[in-house]
């Protein structure tokens, strides 16, 4: 969802699509790693959240993006406060399908799920 704290971040724009959609890039893995880390804290202590928080890399450059339900005005602040760390960015439309499928799997599973996967280093061909 655009708000004045991330004016570029857009939701998928399907019928079905979820309200809070957040999305920013960062210059190195270290500090992704330390907002997705931060906001799943948050996420984790709540007492009502419905929201996804994903760290992957985009074109190799470190993105998190939050996605799900509007939360709480007081959580919905201090998610913004953690994420203004990086750059507010726009992603694919096929991008916010990808990480909505990847919440409904999860959801499925557990109503907590974290996985972690190291990206695989691009060959080195000479």
């Amino acid at each position: 969802m655009a708000s004045p704290e991330f004016p570029h971040s857009e939701p998928p724009r399907e019928s079905e699509s979820l309200p809070y959609a957040l999305a920013v890039r960062f210059p190195a893995e270290q500090p992704a790693g330390q907002a997705y880390t931060a906001a799943q804290e948050a996420l984790y202590h709540a007492e009502t959240a419905d929201v996804s928080v994903f760290r992957f890399q985009l074109n190799r450059v470190w993105h998190v993006a939050a996605l799900g339900v509007l939360p709480p005005p007081e959580l919905a602040q201090q998610l913004a406060a953690i994420l203004t760390e990086g750059e507010p960015v726009s992603l694919p439309t096929e991008l916010w399908q990808l990480l909505r499928q990847r919440r409904q799997q999860a959801i499925r599973q557990a109503p907590w799920v974290e996985r972690h996967v190291r990206p695989e280093p691009p060959d080195e061909q000479a």
